[in-house]
């Protein structure tokens, strides 16, 4: 259920403009509302062709479908609030469910929480991780918030990464500017294209040797495995990106850590930062025999 006091409008407004100008709610979200849920105005069904008033009371609520649960699961929460959920994700987990056999996602870790809370919330992620990267994952307890962030990520939401890659990086701060595209014949290999999506990624080496580098990196936009692609790109593929060219030999996943989220909450308008430690496989590597050094 979401509850607003109307505030004074620069122009008559229509409860469906109200929804759409300045709750964020999508059109998908609005349409089961009128299919299946339920408005009121000041505790009645509004007539139709209603012109929102300054302090109107407008409720609406829809049934909830809440997904299954594959296997309840653990979850490790770096930060929450009534409507934001940020978790710690682990390598290996889905972050979203799929259309193949049931498995176990971050979807189960969050639903069970919710569920333990005694909450009725949907699953709503705002952004994703590949599988094999690990940290952090902003989620949305209402539509509205998703929505809010979804309509202008760059705006409001800064993603960091930290990533263990091939080489020493001569050139310790920069940026990697190449458009991206689906590789030709694979459904889940990216590569750079001069025809493809923009995408800009800023780095800092951060330590290195003449083997590998500790880099953090900056998304300016989020396209698929684009961390990945770049890095492969100029010649620093991720250890254990074996898809881009990493070996493998002394960590079996990409070495790809989402350790930092700065955002804009959207109620309250403070700025939240949240970070997370590196996991103990990329850290048990920087400390194997001195690894890296500055």
């Amino acid at each position: 259920m979401l509850v607003y006091r109307i505030p004074a409008l620069p122009k008559p407004t229509s409860i469906r403009d109200f929804i759409r100008l300045h709750c964020g709610l999508s059109q998908s979200l609005w349409r089961r509302i009128q299919r299946e849920g339920r408005i009121l105005c000041n505790d009645q069904a509004p007539p139709p062709g209603y012109w929102l008033q300054e302090g109107d009371l407008l409720i609406l609520s829809w049934p909830k479908h809440p997904a299954t649960i594959v296997a309840p699961l653990p979850i490790d929460i770096a930060y929450e609030d009534d409507v934001l959920l940020v978790v710690n994700k682990p390598a290996g987990l889905l972050a979203h469910p799929h259309a193949g056999p049931p498995e176990a996602t971050l979807a189960d870790a969050v639903l069970t929480h919710y569920q333990t809370c005694g909450w009725d919330y949907e699953y709503h992620p705002v952004h994703r991780l590949d599988r094999n990267t690990s940290g952090l994952v902003l989620i949305a307890k209402r539509p509205d918030i998703q929505h809010f962030f979804q309509k202008d990520s760059l705006l409001h939401l800064q993603r960091s990464y930290l990533g263990l890659c091939h080489g020493d990086w001569t050139t310790h701060y920069g940026c990697i500017q190449a458009p991206l595209a689906r590789k030709l014949g694979s459904l889940i290999e990216r590569c750079v294209a001069a025809d493809g999506q923009d995408a800009l990624t800023h780095y800092h080496c951060c330590h290195h040797t003449a083997e590998a580098s500790l880099v953090r990196f900056h998304l300016e936009t989020g396209r698929t495995h684009q961390i990945r692609v770049h890095c492969a790109y100029v010649g620093h593929p991720l250890l254990g990106d074996d898809l881009y060219g990493g070996l493998q030999a002394q960590i079996q996943r990409q070495a790809l850590h989402a350790y930092a989220l700065r955002f804009r909450h959207p109620l309250t308008q403070k700025v939240i930062c949240v970070r997370s430690p590196l996991p103990s496989d990329m850290k048990n590597l920087l400390q194997n025999k001195n690894y890296l050094k500055k």
